[in-house]
């Protein structure tokens, strides 16, 4: 089988434990790359709000959206999200599912009408209007098996490649700052060393076949002030502070089985949690040239996360070992000079890129509507930097390299509406995200990191489709929504597998329902 080459470059940074942790743009793109989320009407037309309005998800994308608002307005919205994960592996298929449901929104919109608008004079600034909301931007919620077809590699081969041939065997240990963790595992586990001058891999040329399950879980959230005034019905001005939050957690299983030697395998399990804070801001308008067109565009500015990330592996085995000449088997898990374990620490900052919209929105009188919005984000500018928020040498050199690793991401966003009765609305929605990473995009691992993943995920594209339906009462409405979501991407457990990477497929179902009171 061909072997397939990614090019990623990795930064590095130091920790607790005083070994270099390492953090990648992959690592990086997960936490900067949010989603469609939000009110059952925002999603069912995929989140074409940009020049639309008057929808608190709306808001998230542009402030000036609240200026549409004439009345006070409580929301609140319900998802129930059925995530079904798909891997191909040369032909050898496997899946499995996440269930998840949770109050995605919750927002406050006080109109305020104006002197102007009070005494009917129809121009100046009619209304000023703010707004407090929590939303949902990101489910990392998942369950994922992938199964290899039998192949001439092992992990253990990158192993034992990551490991410097001066380095010798009576100083491996987890305290040595010239060494991976990762490395240690393997030589611990025996699946790695030093008969001569190099370091190698008992199982080099062994026919293997792998097994390697994730659970994730986590999500993003926002929490948002917004302020935005209607000039004369027909400019609208906005902006708003947001706090993002991020809880991430990761429990990845990598087994390896060695066809021939029997029953013998190794697993290699790592236990990854991330939490982090940021803020940004949001600056955006509306223009309605026309009663039938309404213009829109906001920028956001970069957000600044601290993250803080704890990493705990562990591997297991059991096999005939050619060097010791004997079954083996055992587990390990990093510990100190004394023999205590230990676990790695990291913080450090991430900056999300830049994120600009602009969209446009057709109203056909007041029997229908059809939106469009364009959202690019700036991915080849996410900026890492030191715990501090200065930028290391490593840092630097991740930063220089992140045009060659990931592209700028392109979201379009279509939708429509009809209303079949003044109360009664007919909804559909379509949006296509371009690839966020390159074709020939790698992941390479640090002599010295004590990351033990070497796993990655490359995003190859994402596309929306939705549609819904909606009540308007005299004082209330309820809005129902079904979205479904294909992300596709490409897996590959470590670099040098020879082999081709396997094809993901995560399918979500949103089944969404929001309810509104206006008073």
């Amino acid at each position: 089988m061909k072997i397939t080459k990614y090019n990623i470059i990795a930064a590095f940074l130091l920790v607790s434990s005083s070994v270099m942790s390492q953090i990648t743009e992959i690592d990086g793109l997960k936490f900067v790359q949010t989603d469609i989320n939000g009110t059952a009407r925002y999603m069912s037309m995929a989140g074409a709000f940009g020049a639309l309005g008057g929808n608190v998800s709306a808001i998230k994308d542009n402030p000036a959206a609240l200026g549409i608002y004439r009345s006070s307005e409580v929301t609140t919205t319900l998802n129930f999200t059925a995530r079904n994960s798909r891997s191909e592996w040369a032909g050898i298929k496997a899946k499995d599912n996440a269930y998840r449901i949770k109050f995605d929104n919750f927002s406050y919109v006080i109109a305020a009408p104006t002197w102007n608008q009070i005494n009917q004079r129809g121009k100046g600034l009619l209304f000023s209007n703010f707004s407090f909301s929590y939303n949902h931007l990101k489910n990392f919620n998942r369950n994922l098996i992938a199964k290899s077809p039998d192949a001439t590699s092992s992990m253990s081969e990158y192993m034992a490649l990551l490991v410097n041939p001066a380095i010798e065997s009576n100083t491996v240990n987890y305290l040595n700052e010239n060494i991976s963790w990762f490395s240690v595992l393997g030589y611990d586990a025996y699946l790695v060393n030093k008969p001569s001058g190099a370091w190698i891999s008992d199982l080099a040329g062994e026919q293997t076949n792998s097994t390697y399950r994730l659970r994730e879980s986590g999500s993003i959230n926002e929490y948002a002030l917004a302020w935005s005034g209607n000039f004369s019905n027909r400019f609208y001005l906005g902006a708003a502070f947001n706090m993002l939050s991020i809880s991430y957690q990761l429990a990845s299983d990598y087994t390896e089985n060695f066809l021939e030697r029997d029953k013998g395998y190794f697993s290699l399990k790592n236990n990854y949690s991330t939490s982090g804070f940021g803020v940004n801001l949001r600056l955006g308008f509306m223009y309605q040239p026309f009663d039938y067109l309404r213009l829109g565009a906001s920028i956001q500015t970069p957000t600044r996360f601290a993250i803080s990330e704890t990493y705990e592996p562990s591997i297991y085995y059991s096999y005939k070992n050619k060097t010791e000449k004997k079954e083996i088997s055992g587990s390990n898990t990093p510990l100190n000079d004394k023999k205590q374990k230990i676990h790695g620490d990291s913080r450090h900052q991430i900056q999300s890129p830049l994120q600009v919209n602009a969209g446009i929105a057709y109203f056909f009188g007041k029997k229908g509507t059809f939106s469009a919005e364009y959202v690019f984000n700036n991915f080849e500018n996410t900026r890492f930097y030191s715990e501090g928020g200065k930028i290391n040498p490593s840092d630097r050199e991740a930063n220089q390299n992140m045009h060659n690793v990931l592209n700028n991401g392109h979201l379009v966003k279509l939708g429509a509406e009809y209303r079949i009765t003044p109360e009664f609305s007919l909804r559909g929605g379509y949006a296509y995200a371009s690839p966020a990473t390159q074709n020939n995009a790698e992941k390479k691992m640090f002599e010295n990191t004590i990351r033990t993943d070497p796993e990655a995920f490359f995003h190859r594209n994402s596309e929306y489709f939705s549609a819904g339906v909606g009540y308007r009462g005299r004082n209330w409405y309820i809005d129902f929504a079904w979205m479904h979501k294909v992300n596709n991407e490409n897996f590959i457990p470590y670099h040098i597998i020879k082999a081709e990477p396997a094809k993901i497929s995560i399918r979500d179902n949103n089944f969404v329902s929001t309810f509104g009171f206006r008073f």
